[in-house]
């Protein structure tokens, strides 16, 4: 089974290097913004200020998006595709989802107005996403699954690993889970190793969870290990600070307590100088139980007082 140890300082340091070089840029762009600028050179420097704050400051970085959309719209800009992405996945994790499907639908008018094969193929997707978040499951299925043939019938590999992905998500959201593992594992299959693809950790964690909640821990520790060495090799630290959770979690369930203490401890050294609150009151909840668990009930109720002040703080009610 594969296993890797993970130091605290390691983490704590990758997470505050990528931090620190993000620092400057966000300072260097905000002074940016109070020069004379251009439309198109002020919209861009707003996209740029949304991606260089977003694993830094999710509440800022919407902010610098909405911005940026309200901006390019009310000067008749053209809106970045990927920028249009970033977006989505912004909204998708502050559960803003009918801001998403404003964005996927922008993304949807302007690929259709392009005609290379690559855009029709970026249009079917983009299509199935916007039937999946309609819950119109059976019309995205039928999508991704066409997809997956033009994709074939074109050697688009890139387009074949989105609908491979995108196709799994579906059978994820309709319970599934067979049909959902097979094109998990069939997007593996066809990954590029060598790629900084922040997906296929995130295909490890999903194969992960499957795992652990079949009461299979060691199987599902094999891949939480396995996304967490990808999403640390990206110095991705919101996915790290993601598996680090699972990981912690998945050592509670398996009632050793100590070490999802560990690893607690580790996500909330990485959540901290991100400030992501979220996972920060998630951890602190947690910790309470576990000290729960200790009978050490004065440390609980301080643990589950910051959890629920943080929730507080950013109106997180599921923590709560």
């Amino acid at each position: 089974m594969l296993r890797m140890k993970i130091t605290g300082f390691v983490l704590l340091f990758t997470a505050l290097t990528l931090s620190a070089g993000n620092l400057e840029k966000i300072d260097s762009l905000t002074n940016l913004l109070n020069q004379e600028l251009t439309d198109t050179v002020r919209y861009k420097v707003m996209v740029s200020l949304c991606k260089y704050t977003y694993d830094y400051d999710l509440k800022k970085s919407l902010e610098y998006g909405d911005q940026a959309y309200a901006f390019a719209s009310e000067k008749g800009l053209e809106q970045d595709i990927p920028f249009l992405n970033l977006l989505i996945y912004l909204n998708d994790n502050s559960k803003r989802y009918t801001k998403s499907i404003i964005y996927l639908e922008e993304i949807i008018r302007l690929l259709s107005e392009r005609d290379s094969k690559e855009d029709k193929l970026s249009l079917m997707n983009y299509k199935g996403w916007l039937g999946l978040r309609r819950e119109e499951y059976s019309k995205a299925i039928e999508l991704f699954q066409k997809g997956i043939v033009l994709a074939q019938e074109e050697k688009q590999d890139k387009f074949l690993l989105k609908f491979y992905y995108n196709l799994a998500k579906a059978y994820e959201r309709i319970g599934i889970e067979e049909e959902e593992v097979k094109y998990y594992n069939k997007y593996l299959e066809h990954v590029d190793w060598d790629s900084k693809n922040r997906y296929v950790s995130m295909v490890y964690l999903r194969l992960g969870d499957i795992e652990r909640l079949k009461g299979y821990y060691e199987d599902a520790l094999e891949d939480y290990f396995r996304a967490m060495e990808l999403a640390e090799g990206n110095n991705d630290s919101s996915q790290m600070i993601m598996v680090l959770n699972r990981i912690a979690w998945n050592y509670y369930e398996m009632e050793q307590l100590g070490l999802a203490m560990d690893y607690y401890n580790e996500n909330i050294r990485i959540s901290k100088p991100l400030k992501n609150m979220n996972y920060l009151s998630n951890c602190y909840g947690n910790m309470g139980n576990i000290y729960r668990d200790w009978e050490e009930y004065d440390s609980a109720l301080i643990y589950y007082n910051k959890s629920i002040d943080l929730s507080k703080e950013i109106n997180d009610y599921y923590n709560l």
